[in-house]
């Protein structure tokens, strides 16, 4: 269960980068555009700057940070270390691997983003099983 758990927490791996200027700029822009007196306007301006942040990589607590969102960035980026073992050290056995396993753990090598509860599920299996093999 704790290794899911630190998989699952990968996500701020990538999110610690920021948004250029323009992209700021932009933002600000759209988020000026909320406070219009037309339910259109406001709709389509708070889409627009939804998808420009998820185009970065980044959620929103990431552009509005929180008082422990530092704190949270250095455990997840810990974290993630541990997914990344888990996959190196499978990568190492891919002789005990099944094919399917191997194509997953090829295609997450460089993997930026982060990984899905399903997929830090199966890495978390198969990371136990090649273990036992391997040992």
């Amino acid at each position: 269960m704790a290794d899911r758990r630190k998989c699952r927490s990968a996500k701020f791996f990538k999110r610690q980068m920021k948004l250029d200027p323009r992209s700021a700029e932009r933002l600000v822009k759209l988020l000026g555009m909320l406070g219009s007196n037309h339910d259109g306007e406001r709709a389509a301006a708070a889409l627009k700057a939804n998808a420009l942040v998820r185009e970065h990589g980044l959620v929103w607590s990431d552009v509005i940070p929180t008082p422990d969102a530092d704190r949270r960035l250095n455990d997840v980026g810990a974290k993630n270390q541990d997914c990344r073992t888990m996959r190196g050290f499978c990568a190492q056995h891919s002789n005990l691997l099944r094919s399917r396993e191997q194509e997953f753990i090829d295609d997450i090598e460089d993997w930026r983003g982060a990984l899905t509860e399903k997929q830090s599920a199966w890495l978390i299996a198969i990371y136990t099983r090649v273990k036992k093999l391997a040992a």
